[in-house]
This record gives C-alpha cells, sequence and structure tokens, in this order.
C-alpha cells in the first residue's frame, strides 16, 4: 500500500522542510518513502509544494495526482491543490489564514487553528510543524519519537530554542489528528 502526501504553502513556510522530516521519519519507522519538492525560482513569498510518497514495498514514481492527505498553508495552495485530494483523502489546513467554501473539496477537510497554535508554543512562523503534528495522529502510522529523533537529526543543536518550539507545536497539532469519519 502507497500513501500520497502533498504539502503545500509560500516558500519560507517550511514547505519544503515539513516534507523532508515527513520523508526521514517515514524511512526510521520502516516505510519506503520519495520526496519531490516544486518551487518557483523566489526563495521566499513563491509558491512552493512537495510531495512525499511512502509505500510498505518499492515505489514506482514521486508523483501524486491525488493526494491521500494534502497540508495547506496558505489559500493559493487550497486553490490550486484542494480539488485534487482523493475522495477518501484528508485535508488538513491551517485555519487561520485559509477560510474555504468546503463545497470546493472532495475529501475531507480538519480545520486546524495552526497560526495560533504555534504562536501558542513559541513562534506563529511554524504553523507548519502543528499541521505536520496533525498528519502524524491521524496517519497514525509513524510513532511520535520517530518524528521527535527526525527533527531532532535536521535541526542543529545551536537551535534548540527552535527545535524545542517545533516539538510543542507536533504535540499541539497531534490532538487536533483525529480522524472525523472514525466519529460517524
Amino acid at each position: 500500500m502507497e500513501y500520497g502526501i502533498m504539502i503545500a504553502g509560500f516558500g519560507g513556510q517550511g514547505v519544503l522542510f515539513t516534507g523532508r522530516l515527513l520523508a526521514e521519519a517515514a524511512l526510521l519507522s520502516g516505510y519506503q518513502v520519495t520526496w519531490y519538492p516544486s518551487y518557483g525560482p523566489e526563495q521566499r513569498g513563491g509558491t512552493c509544494n512537495c510531495s512525499v510518497v511512502i509505500g510498505h514495498g518499492p515505489i514506482g514514481s514521486p508523483v501524486i495526482d491525488r493526494p491521500d492527505y494534502l497540508l495547506i498553508l496558505n489559500r493559493p495552495s487550497w486553490e490550486r491543490f484542494a480539488h485534487d485530494v482523493d475522495a477518501e483523502g484528508y485535508v488538513i489546513y491551517n485555519s487561520d489564514v485559509v477560510k474555504p467554501s468546503l463545497g470546493e473539496i472532495s475529501g475531507c477537510p480538519i480545520p486546524i487553528p495552526a497560526s495560533e497554535l504555534a504562536a501558542e508554543a513559541g513562534d506563529e512562523r511554524v504553523a507548519n510543524m502543528v499541521l505536520f503534528g496533525a498528519f502524524l495522529g491521524l496517519f497514525g502510522q509513524i510513532p511520535t519519537d520517530h518524528a521527535q529523533r527526525s527533527l531532532r537529526s535536521l535541526i542543529s543543536p545551536k537551535y534548540e530554542n527552535l527545535l524545542n518550539i517545533d516539538l510543542k507545536c507536533i504535540d499541539l497539532g497531534y490532538g487536533y489528528g483525529k480522524n472525523p469519519k472514525d466519529s460517524t
């Protein structure tokens, strides 16, 4: 079985970092993984996204047409990708900046006040980690300690304060990662 995860937002929002973190955590959990970044020539402020495919066996292609999970950090990414999610998939989005018309998507929307929660943890700029934590809770197949170990390996020890904020954000997001389909 393969799972396609897409993360989308502006450059500078940690989109590519989140994808790499997911790929590292999935590898640590025993999965086969591809990570495929896509971005324009702008370094910050331009749109970017990345695709991560997680599977139990060899992965044939890193390209995702219909993501099973979609993490959205801004409105332009919602407009571009929300309608592509699989009908049985999930759209985890930052409800502080994305105010969608829910009729726009076929998957299950999961609004999370990611900027607010990140600010509560110490830095609203790391809303990506809140969405990542929510994904972990929803996906349920990558242990949080694997994600934490991967995060520690990707962030230099000299940025311990940022690491601690990221870890708090993951924990805060994890609590939002309950499957809304389970309550029906």
